[in-house]
């Protein structure tokens, strides 16, 4: 009876090996190689200039909190975008979306997207870039 158990258990294991896999797992994984390989490790930031670092280190940091790969590499993603302060409106909306998913306090951001939304402040236009795309 205990030999009959034990092929029961093995057969489970082995069907359920098979089920647990993912055809996005190898991709996933290629992605997170993929940033790992292209991240700064001087400033734990992406991007090779200062008009794009911004951009892609939270786009990169996104990406891997969505793949749920906490790596060495994140955390220096959301130190950098934690200790650079975002140069307009559409920087601070991806801060917002990188660092929330990681429990970081967010409110001063959305503090601020609020203000920049006022449409009653004396010369503010909205979150667009002038007055026509609010």
């Amino acid at each position: 009876m205990a030999i009959r158990w034990i092929g029961i258990a093995i057969a489970f294991a082995m069907v359920g090996g098979s089920w647990a896999a993912s055809p996005y797992d190898l991709p996933a994984q290629n992605a997170t190689n993929w940033l790992i390989q292209h991240y700064n490790p001087v400033d734990g930031s992406w991007g090779a200039t200062d008009d794009v670092k911004y951009v892609q280190t939270s786009e990169a940091v996104i990406a891997l909190g969505a793949l749920n790969r906490r790596t060495p590499q994140y955390y220096a993603g959301l130190a950098w975008l934690e200790n650079h302060a975002p140069a307009n409106v559409d920087f601070r909306s991806r801060r917002i979306l990188a660092l929330q998913a990681s429990g970081n306090n967010i409110l001063g951001d959305l503090q601020y997207l609020q203000t920049a939304q006022n449409l009653a402040a004396p010369g503010n236009g909205g979150w667009g870039l002038s007055n026509p795309y609010q």
